[in-house]
């Protein structure tokens, strides 16, 4: 797989002058989110491989609420994880990078298709992690907070992931207390064969987080605790 290392200049990328910029921005958002960072994160990913997967799209909406729309949501927060991801060195590959799902056309069972898909990507890619993303509802607006799910005993290294993501959300978003979990019945996790954790970045039945969720700057937050979670992640498993 190509080795991304410069950026183009887009919306959903940052701006490449180098990892100067990545320090700024992620200072900024460790003094949004009322935490330090730590800038030494940036050199951990040189020789890792990232499979993102942006949950849903094309069409299967996802998730919807307070004008929020999951596979809108969950591909512009992919686009700027894969940015940070990228310019500190990692090889990146998603799932999808459009609105568009994974399924074949013609196809009766095209959800099943579509995460059979994306289940034989990540175990032919050869990555050391994939990420699932996803926004999460419920019937209630009284829940919120972003969170993240393993399947215990598919991987050893898949709990170690999820605690340190989970960790990293909650110290950089400022608004979840929630717990790492694991995750029984979810398709694509179950049948990954490297270590994989799916990442519910809020609930867009919450009106404020739906709110928020559909912002670029705490769609950059919330890309950038993930960022920092996989650091801490990496640095442990060395």
């Amino acid at each position: 797989m190509k080795r991304y290392v410069l950026l183009s200049i887009s919306r959903r990328h940052l701006s490449l002058v180098g990892l100067l910029i990545l320090c700024i921005l992620g200072l900024l958002a460790g003094a949004l989110s009322g935490r330090p960072c730590s800038v030494g994160a940036l050199a951990l990913f040189e020789e890792q491989v990232v499979v993102i997967d942006p949950g849903h799209g094309g069409w299967d909406p996802g998730a919807s609420g307070n004008g929020g729309v999951e596979k809108h949501i969950v591909l512009e927060i992919s686009h700027y994880l894969r940015g940070y991801l990228e310019v500190s060195g990692a090889e990146v590959t998603m799932t999808r990078e459009t609105d568009t799902d994974m399924s074949h056309s013609g196809e009766g069972w095209r959800e099943r298709s579509d995460l059979e898909a994306r289940v034989a990507l990540g175990n032919a890619s050869g990555a050391d992690v994939f990420l699932s993303i996803h926004c999460n509802a419920f019937p209630s607006p009284r829940w919120g907070g972003a969170q993240t799910f393993y399947v215990a005993g598919r991987h050893p290294l898949n709990e170690p992931l999820a605690l340190s993501v989970q960790k990293a959300l909650v110290e950089h978003t400022g608004r979840t207390s929630r717990e790492a979990s694991q995750k029984i019945d979810h398709y694509v996790l179950k049948n990954l064969e490297i270590p994989a954790v799916t990442v519910e970045v809020g609930f867009l039945s919450q009106p404020e987080e739906a709110r928020l969720l559909q912002t670029e700057g705490y769609q950059r937050r919330v890309a950038w605790a993930i960022f920092m979670g996989l650091a801490s992640f990496f640095r442990g498993s060395e």
